[in-house]
């Protein structure tokens, strides 16, 4: 009979109680219970982490705004930019090391700022709400 199985069932009462089972040293349970439990911490911390990242992530999507900008205009360079639709008026600049910032011309929507010079010097640029 190797490798078959009885044709004996099982009953209730040949099955082991509770307190029989908690008896049993932790160290000679059978391994599954412990794999068991390791899958499970496994899955709850991943869920926690989960939660967690979600949690930062919706946060810093409400405490900045202008991220949401950024969708609005593209193609930026230290000469020009270019305002894309449904973004209101924007207007392209450039900050110039010991001097005030240069603006370019205010745009609506699906048009390009320009600056009237090219600048020495630029610090930053970028494009920003008129």
């Amino acid at each position: 009979m190797s490798g078959r199985r009885s044709g004996r069932v099982r009953r209730e009462a040949d099955l082991p109680s509770a307190s029989e089972i908690a008896a049993v040293p932790t160290a000679t349970r059978p391994v599954a219970n412990r794999e068991e439990t390791i899958v499970k911490k496994l899955l709850i911390s991943t869920a926690l982490v989960g939660i967690v990242v979600s949690g930062g992530v919706a946060f810093d999507a409400v405490s900045a705004p202008e991220a949401t900008a950024s969708a609005c205009w593209g193609q930026i360079t230290q000469t020009k930019g270019k305002n894309y639709t449904g973004c209101g008026r924007a207007v392209h600049f450039n900050i110039i090391k010991n001097s005030t910032k240069k603006y370019g011309n205010t745009v609506g929507a699906n048009a390009w700022s320009f600056e009237k010079l090219c600048y020495p010097n630029v610090t930053q640029y970028g494009m920003v709400r008129a």
